[in-house]
């Protein structure tokens, strides 16, 4: 494997456009920043085929995986008052 401290990388954007290439510590700023996610289709300068970012460990060791990310808060049923008042507001 190259050096990752030599290593370029190329970025394939949502628009088909190539971005770089970059350095890791630019990938990881643009994960920190949204641009990219582990779904990122992403390549080292000099390959030719495209990998997800989520297959290069040595961008993603450090960020979190989309499985270790908070998941949101179950939707809680209305309540039986939130009930009670619509029966009331309907039956009179």
């Amino acid at each position: 494997m190259n050096d990752s401290f030599n290593t370029m990388y190329e970025v394939l954007g949502a628009d088909d456009q190539r971005y770089g290439p970059e350095t890791a510590d630019t990938i990881r700023s643009w994960m920190k920043a949204g641009r990219l996610n582990h779904q990122s289709l992403i390549r080292r300068v000099g390959e030719t085929g495209w990998l997800a970012l989520a297959k290069l460990p040595e961008l993603t060791e450090s960020m979190p995986s989309p499985a270790s990310l908070p998941s949101p808060a179950p939707i809680q049923p209305p309540g039986v008052i939130l009930w009670y008042r619509i029966y009331c507001a309907t039956t009179q």
